[in-house]
């Protein structure tokens, strides 16, 4: 056996052992990762015979959203549009709206009314899909919303005559 070289000691003098391996990296190990399944819409494949699959939004009372919105200064209405608008985009894969940046659009001026509009034109679309008479109005919508929001219960009324038509409890 031999002495270390003043080249194996470290700084103190004394012998440092084996050069250090380092760790391998995290790319050279077989790490399997689980898949998370998400709830995408089903598309079928053209000149499929598939029926994607519908799922009805939640039936909320009309009166007491509105109520609701009221008592929490706006807070609920934000909530309600929100999980309307994915409710929307869920039940039908050719209904495109991204929630989040709808209800973003309801801080800027005139994008907001566009907005709302947008949103009656979706629960028109969606009456007509689930097989009830497509009768939600954004002009309707947006002269409403005037009026102390209005707008949230005849949207929500709108929404529920969809969800029924979808078969919705």
């Amino acid at each position: 056996m031999t002495e270390p070289t003043e080249s194996d000691r470290g700084s103190n003098g004394r012998h440092a052992g084996p050069p250090a391996q380092d760790a391998p990296s995290p790319s050279t190990h077989d790490v399997t990762m689980p898949v998370r399944a998400h709830a995408a819409p089903v598309v079928p494949a053209p000149g499929s015979s598939v029926v994607p699959t519908r799922r009805p939004g939640k039936l909320r009372s009309p009166i007491g959203g509105w109520l609701l919105a009221l008592v929490t200064f706006g807070i609920y209405f934000l909530f309600w549009y929100y999980n309307v608008n994915k409710e929307l985009r869920d039940f039908d894969s050719s209904i495109n709206v991204r929630p989040g940046l709808a209800v973003l659009s309801l801080f800027v001026p005139i994008v907001n009314l566009v907005s709302i509009y947008n949103t009656g034109g979706r629960i028109r679309q969606a009456q007509s899909v689930a097989g009830a008479a497509p009768m939600a109005s954004g002009v309707i919508g947006v002269l409403l919303a005037f009026v102390i929001g209005l707008d949230l219960p005849y949207y929500n009324s709108q929404a529920n005559h969809a969800w029924r038509a979808a078969g919705a409890i």
